[in-house]
């Protein structure tokens, strides 16, 4: 998703790509929060119900779901990370450098008389 947000929404806002990658992050994170809700809906239409629990039980609970939401988001955050591992982050300038070598080149091959 993030190289999809770099090479348009980046491209049409003038975005940086590490900005581009942050939204895809914003993206990542708001999936991993709706998508928590959407288990539990899940497994109770196939029949799972939740626990009967002792109201003692309960922030014992609570503090749990807040951990495990946490350690999801953060690694939602580090899988979404991943690909800036493999970027090559000099590709575009070394694009500028050999077109710039290119028409050195050509203007060398093909002189033009003025």
């Amino acid at each position: 998703a993030g190289g999809m947000i770099d090479s348009t929404l980046g491209v049409r806002f003038g975005l940086a790509t590490m900005s581009a990658a942050a939204l895809g992050q914003v993206v990542s994170d708001v999936c991993g929060v709706l998508g928590g809700g959407a288990v539990e809906n899940g497994l109770a239409k196939l029949g799972f119900q939740p626990p009967n629990l002792h109201p003692n039980q309960l922030p014992q609970v609570r503090t749990l779901k807040v951990f495990a939401a946490v350690f999801g988001v953060a690694l939602g955050c580090l899988v979404g990370a991943f690909p800036l591992l493999i970027h090559d982050f000099d590709a575009s300038e070394r694009a500028r450098r050999a077109e710039a070598v290119q028409q050195v080149l050509e203007e060398m091959l093909n002189p033009t008389e003025k």
